[in-house]
């Protein structure tokens, strides 16, 4: 006895089997059949945001539709191919799709699907960049709505009020939310209340307090959470991360973003984790660890080539990019930022996605000493929507600087500021920007003071790179008379700099701390003071140590030998006058010696101090060690007679003298 078709809900793996066969059939097979499979099939394929897959099987599925000229359900798929094809990051295919299917729509007098449409052409050609053309369709979208249903422009105003939010015109902004939040009120929508105040909290970010912003996104999480609705949930936890690692660092901020990526993975579509993973990618950097943060960005490549979704790799490309930038690999990074660019397409839909790159450019140029490239990369940051405001401003003031754009990077630190004295991180970031501004204008008191209070802030924000990297650049600004507190903070900046994995300035850091020596004394006496740099060079970081060893590339700094000469200007030497060059010779060469003496002395210090083995190694087996902290060499020479010189060695970090 035959049996009957299994019903579609019974036949998930056939039409796994079956779809494929139908899409290449083409005319080959019945065209009701073929629709029927080849539309489950592309829905299926959406469903998972899979896009590409999707698009080719609505497309072929459109083939058959027109064949079958009665079919009523062609409009409909027609804008689950545009959904489709925008999915695959075919903004033009998508545009041209929806097009068609709202001129299907109209025709068929369908309202509700009229002003979806014109909503979703709005946002897609505003990607396009025919920002006029999005207006019009928006209005075009208001003037068909049926005098009976008003409610249905809910879409429509909000759509109206994210892209006046995108202009950047913040008074419009203000306005529109409030029309966005009557209308709600009107039709009792909390869904389109807590948007309003979502969007209200994004206009306030970029003109005012976080604090307040924050207060905001708040409220609109509290209606969310009321509705249960997870996507919204979700979409709001978004700004809530960026916005709390401004607040109070990386540690609040990334508890937000587990959270969120929680409430993504509930969907059981891996795509939508995308936005929380990569702002997760961004606090493990800014929270100091790099492994995790390039885990997460390799996590998320394999995630966009395993479901085809392009902005889920162009987010593992720029969070690679962040990374391997600060490491020292400039030319990996520059290989990811590229890629990146290509996979957006000429015309990415994603703005705020460029910008996160644009940032990455301008430090990538900074890095290989262009200051015009660098200003040329960051000349948008100024005025676009961020994804990580604070971050991408700092970065912008550093290229003003290095471009010898003082002033513009003081207004830079101004835009910091505006962020509010609760925001520890843009106000560290500000004081950093006034440090170096002041510094580089010689006013070196008011230069130490300023990095001084950043680096207060950064540490109470447990941001260590950032601890490090201004005690570096206060090191470097230091007088000669404050010596012993700029090894000291330069020791520790080199002990982050080598955790982390950032060569770049670990060599900067290693400079500054090898081979410093000055000649000074009273009359009657050359006194030559040599600071011993017992640091030798750290292992790498485990996950570059994985790595082949490469030859030099010529975009890397080589680091700086133990011969080097400190950074600034030498102090002149004084040559004594009685006993000629002989004198100074002896002096020398006892300097260099004793140099030998001392690291002799500080090795055999170290394997005393290790006589007792601890319970736990401190060092893994055949690691470099390194001194806590370095000798101090002081060779005084009287010149008034002939009894040779007398030598003192101390310990700078615990006092101890050896004569």
């Amino acid at each position: 006895m035959p049996t009957s078709r299994p019903r579609w809900s019974d036949e998930g793996e056939d039409l796994a089997l079956l779809a494929p066969h139908y899409r290449d059939a083409h005319d080959q097979v019945g065209a009701e059949r073929a629709l029927e499979v080849l539309t489950r099939a592309g829905e299926r394929a959406l469903d998972v945001l899979a896009g590409k897959d999707a698009a080719g099987y609505l497309e072929a599925a459109r083939s058959h539709a027109t064949v079958l000229a009665h079919n009523d359900g062609t409009s409909a798929l027609l804008e689950r191919l545009g959904d489709a094809q925008q999915t695959a990051g075919r903004l033009d295919a998508a545009v041209a799709a929806w097009e068609e299917a709202l001129e299907a729509y109209r025709q068929s007098g369908d309202h509700t699907a009229v002003a979806r449409l014109h909503q979703r052409l709005a946002f897609a050609v505003w990607d396009q960049g025919r920002f006029e053309r999005a207006q019009e369709l928006l209005a075009e979208g208001f003037a068909a709505l049926p005098v009976t249903g008003p409610d249905l422009g809910l879409g429509l105003r909000e759509t109206h009020a994210r892209l006046v939010l995108r202009l950047g015109d913040l008074p419009t902004v203000r306005a529109e939310v409030g029309r966005l939040r009557a209308a709600g009120q009107r039709a009792g929508s909390l869904r389109t209340i807590a948007v309003a105040d979502m969007i209200d909290g994004d206009a306030q970010l970029r003109e005012g307090p976080a604090s307040q912003a924050h207060q905001t996104y708040l409220r609109a999480l509290t209606i969310a959470e009321r509705l249960a609705d997870p996507a919204l949930i979700e979409q709001i936890h978004r700004p809530l991360t960026m916005v709390e690692l401004m607040l109070d660092g990386p540690e609040p901020a990334r508890r937000r973003g587990l959270y969120a990526l929680q409430v993504a993975r509930t969907f059981g579509v891996p795509p939508l984790e995308m936005a929380s993973r990569l702002l997760l990618v961004l606090v493990d950097f800014h929270g100091g660890d790099w492994e995790q943060a390039q885990r997460g960005a390799i996590e998320l490549l394999a995630l966009g080539h395993r479901v085809s979704s392009v902005r889920a790799a162009v987010a593992g490309l720029i969070g690679q990019a962040l990374v391997f930038t600060f490491r020292g690999d400039i030319a990996e990074a520059a290989a990811c930022l590229t890629e990146a660019r290509t996979a957006l397409g000429p015309r990415p839909a994603d703005r705020r996605m460029v910008t996160l790159i644009q940032t990455i450019e301008a430090q990538v140029a900074r890095e290989r000493g262009d200051p015009d490239q660098a200003v040329a990369a960051a000349a948008d940051l100024a005025t676009n929507w961020l994804i990580s405001p604070a971050f991408s401003l700092a970065v912008l003031g550093g290229t003003q600087i290095a471009a010898g754009g003082l002033d513009a990077a003081l207004g830079t630190a101004d835009r910091l500021k505006q962020f509010g004295p609760r925001a520890l991180y843009p106000a560290a970031l500000a004081k950093e920007l006034m440090g170096l501004v002041h510094g580089t204008r010689g006013d070196q008191m008011t230069a130490l003071r300023e990095l001084g209070r950043a680096t207060e802030r950064f540490t109470t924000l447990a941001m260590p790179f950032d601890v490090a990297r201004c005690r570096l650049q206060w090191s470097l600004a230091a007088p000669p008379k404050r010596r012993d507190e700029a090894v000291i903070a330069a020791q520790s900046s080199l002990t982050v700099f080598t955790a982390v994995g950032a060569r770049r300035y670990a060599d900067r850091a290693r400079r500054l701390l090898r081979g410093s020596v000055d000649v000074k004394g009273p009359a009657g006496q050359s006194v030559v003071t040599i600071d011993v740099d017992l640091i030798p060079p750290q292992p790498q970081s485990s996950l570059t140590s994985l790595r082949p060893e490469e030859p030099p590339r010529p975009d890397v700094e080589p680091a700086a030998d133990s011969s080097a000469e400190p950074a600034g200007e030498a102090a002149p030497v004084r040559r004594p006058t009685r006993m000629g060059r002989p004198r100074y010779r002896r002096l020398i060469y006892a300097g260099a010696a004793m140099t030998l003496a001392v690291a002799g002395t500080a090795v055999g210090l170290l394997i005393l101090n290790r006589s007792d083995p601890p319970a736990k190694p401190r060092h893994p087996a055949g690691a470099a060690f390194s001194a806590t902290s370095p000798w101090r060499l002081v060779i005084i020479d009287r010149m008034s007679d002939d009894s040779g010189c007398s030598v003192t060695v101390t310990n700078t970090g615990t006092g101890e003298k050896r004569y």
